[in-house]
């Protein structure tokens, strides 16, 4: 069966399966005669759900389809492992966003009592019933990230069953998080997703106005404008990264990309993946992230899908080898040639013949490599770089740090570009950061 996973990965990940769930939906919905809607899962405390909140009047403007949001709140503990480090560093990321697509940013963050969480998660449930339910939603979340007070405190019992039959209709729907859309069968987060929803309901003909996507200022100038002979700065780019991310191998890629552009020293920091950190990863999460990575590695030209999980002794055993391979200058180049063979090509890490040709492809020796195989050593380092990834305000991979510059997630580094553009004051930035 192992064997069989990466060719399973691989039809589950294709462009034909995809576009017929897209077309079958299409069906589905004519055959019923049922309006295109997209439902849209909005938290008041989610930073993410504040941005999305800001921009659906535009996007209600420009598309027709019926716009249905549902209220939640709840966030599950094993979708959430580390709660306390989520919220600061998604507000984080989240206002570099609404630089990005100048849209409003507090000064200063909002306190979220219980009280002031229940009374206006009353309120939005209240407004996803009004028949402009997009404009309600919008306001009330200017409001609340401004640091009104909600309009009045209500009791658990007022509006509970309301809120579970919210976030059941979400779990039906296999996903668990808010700031998300879903439409006929496809879910997109947040800013970042927009653009796929753009391309989709333009494909369909459902365009009222301003038929180009509007959300792509994250990645569509990438490592584009002219770059200087040699960086301003000697700093290195930090790339914390795991072998078992699907958003590693992305950011991996993209991270050499932008180093060789700006010919910046990078230094890649492994960790472990949470799983084997003792921090669950559920099937919904798992799955979403595999067919979301599937849809950015072909918006960005990346080879991904045919999948072998290198989960525990695969991760061990090319961890093992990447302190000798980075001693012979070959540490870039046996790391990229991991995360594709285990991404993109099927190879098992934990395999000898699969971990061979990984190892000779990066030009090292396989004679030198197999009595490495089963040392401990690497433990030491991995944690090493997990603390100073914890050090740097940051818990997720990929993360990125240049200097006083810190990113979580490979949807950053086109802002990380940006921020070293205007810090180095060269022409032709298409976006304002700070």
């Amino acid at each position: 069966m192992k064997a069989l996973m990466p060719y399973l990965a691989a039809g589950l990940a294709s462009p034909w399966l995809s576009q017929s769930r897209e077309q079958w939906a299409d069906l589905k919905q004519h055959l019923l005669r049922q309006p295109a809607t997209v439902e849209v899962y909005l938290a008041i405390d989610d930073p993410y759900s504040y941005l999305l909140a800001q921009v659906l009047p535009r996007l209600q403007a420009r598309f027709a389809v019926k716009w249905r949001i549902y209220t939640v709140l709840n966030r599950e503990a094993e979708h959430y492992p580390a709660p306390a480090q989520w919220y600061p560093n998604a507000c984080h990321d989240a206002e570099h966003l609404a630089r990005l697509y100048q849209l409003s940013w507090p000064q200063d963050l909002p306190s979220w009592s219980t009280a002031r969480r229940a009374g206006y998660t009353r309120d939005l449930l209240l407004a996803e019933q009004q028949a402009d339910s997009v404009a309600h939603v919008a306001e009330l979340f200017r409001r609340a990230w401004q640091g009104a007070a909600a309009t009045r405190v209500w009791q658990l019992a007022d509006w509970q069953a309301s809120l579970a039959a919210n976030e059941a209709r979400r779990k039906r729907h296999k996903h668990y998080a808010s700031a998300m859309l879903y439409y006929a069968g496809q879910w997109y987060w947040g800013l970042d997703r927009l653009d796929h929803l753009e391309h989709r309901l333009l494909r369909e003909g459902r365009a009222l106005c301003q038929t180009a996507p509007q959300f792509e200022r994250t990645w569509r100038d990438f490592c584009t404008l002219p770059a200087p002979e040699q960086a301003p700065e000697d700093t290195e780019l930090e790339v914390f990264f795991s072998i078992r991310s699907p958003y590693s191998h992305l950011g991996l890629l993209r991270a050499v990309q932008l180093a060789e552009h700006y010919h910046l020293p990078l230094k890649v920091r492994p960790v472990l993946p949470m799983l084997m950190r003792g921090l669950p990863v559920p099937p919904s999460k798992k799955w979403y992230i595999f067919h979301d990575t599937k849809r950015e590695a072909r918006k960005l030209g990346i080879a991904y899908g045919k999948v072998a999980d290198p989960l525990g002794a695969g991760v061990e055993a090319c961890y093992q080898l990447y302190a000798w391979a980075e001693a012979q200058g070959k540490g870039l180049a046996y790391l990229l040639s991991v995360s594709h063979g285990v991404n993109s090509q099927g190879l098992h890490a934990d395999q000898p013949r699969d971990l061979k040709k990984m190892v000779e492809r990066a030009g090292l020796s396989w004679a030198e490599a197999q009595p490495l195989l089963g040392n401990n050593d690497w433990r030491s380092w991995a944690q090493d770089n997990l603390t100073a990834l914890n050090d740097a305000g940051l818990w997720g991979v990929p993360s990125f740090r240049y200097g006083d510059l810190r990113f979580w997630g490979q949807d950053r580094l086109g802002i990380l570009e940006q921020a070293l553009r205007k810090r180095w004051r060269l022409t032709g930035n298409p976006h304002v950061t700070e």
